[in-house]
């Protein structure tokens, strides 16, 4: 089993509207971890992309930010949390 980044967005709504969240999930590959994103509530339709993260990056997001639909202010705070120091 793997981590994965899976990003949604919905190609209806206006240009600068479309991204509609992010979440980090566990799959044994992308359809599974897209399946586990249904079963958990933090997939909100639309397309989605995704790949899988790095173990050691996985670590240093913290466990409430995992399994959750997150926005943009949250993945902000993911990327600093993962940017190098």
């Amino acid at each position: 089993m793997t981590t994965w980044w899976l990003s949604f967005c919905d190609a209806n709504k206006p240009d600068g509207k479309q991204f509609i969240g992010a979440c980090i999930v566990s799959g044994t590959d992308f359809i599974n971890a897209v399946e586990n994103s249904h079963a958990k509530g933090c997939n909100p339709g639309g397309e989605v992309a995704g790949r899988e993260m790095p173990a050691h990056l996985v670590m240093m997001v913290p466990t409430k930010m995992r399994d959750t639909l997150l926005n943009i202010e949250q993945i902000g705070k993911i990327q600093k949390l993962l940017a190098p120091s």
